[in-house]
Order: structure tokens, then sequence, then C-alpha cells
């Protein structure tokens, strides 16, 4: 069983991690607005999230995951590091900036 601390990993620096930290609020955000949807009537509120948020902050987990080596594919973990063409940080301030093909190493 993974434990909600075994999801955290100390990957980024103070400024990132910092400077990243509303990608959370908006995750949390956008969950809280969720369930509150599913416990009221589908019609009672209207919710707006960014999708820009949220895309970095999944990238922002994904990162965390594969720090932490909690990734797999199959029922084997992968090594947690991630193809040396791809600048997660950089990808996180410049979204757009993507890599081409696979990002992780196997």
């Amino acid at each position: 069983m993974v434990g909600p601390k075994s999801l955290t990993a100390n990957c980024l620096c103070e400024r990132h991690n910092a400077a990243l930290s509303p990608l959370d609020d908006a995750a949390r955000y956008l969950f809280t607005a969720m369930k509150s949807c599913l416990e009221k009537a589908p019609d009672a509120s209207n919710y707006i999230a960014s999708g820009h948020d949220l895309e970095r902050w999944l990238l922002k987990t994904l990162k965390a995951l594969a720090v932490s080596q909690n990734l797999a594919r199959g029922r084997q973990r992968l090594a947690g590091t991630f193809a040396s063409d791809v600048r997660i940080l950089e990808m996180l301030e410049e979204l757009g900036r993507g890599p081409r093909g696979p990002a992780f190493t196997a």
C-alpha cells in the first residue's frame, strides 16, 4: 500500500517549490469542486478551473512520483529518471516546450 507520505518527494529547490505551490491550490480547488458537484445536485454550482495550471500540477506531480520511484509499468518499477532531453522545470515554466517521444527511461 502506498501512503500519502511516500508520494512526497523533495525534488524541487525552495525557489521552484514556492513558485509552483499555487499549482497545488489549483488542484485542491478542482478536487473540492468535483466533490461538491458529486455531493449536490449537478446544477447547484458552476466552477471554473485553469486547465493550464492543472496541466502544470500534473507535470509537477509526475516529477514527484518519478523521483520517489512510485511509477511502474505493469508491476515493474521505473527507474525514476526522465530521458536526458526532458527538462521538467523548464516545461513547468514554459509548457509549450515539451519533448517529442517517450519521457521515461525504463
